[in-house]
């Protein structure tokens, strides 16, 4: 078989459009279903935060916002 036949150039064309749908919908980054240990975390932060009431959400912010001033006047921020 030469070099550049068209059954050769069939089979790199059927390749090469097989890597192109492997890529576009799985990719190497998304190679396993199972989430991150990040995308866990995120996740169960996003619950947790979504379950508090509005008097907790409150304190929260202002638990945050007292931190943040903390840290401003110590110049870390």
């Amino acid at each position: 078989m030469k070099i550049g036949t068209p059954q050769l150039m069939t089979g790199a064309a059927v390749a090469l459009g097989l890597f192109a749908v492997w890529f576009v919908f799985r990719g190497p980054g998304k190679a396993s279903m199972t989430p991150t240990a990040t995308e866990r975390r995120q996740v169960e932060a996003n619950t947790w935060f979504k379950g508090l009431t509005a008097q907790q959400t409150a304190i929260y912010n202002q638990a945050i916002g007292e931190t943040e001033r903390e840290l401003r006047a110590l110049g870390i921020l």
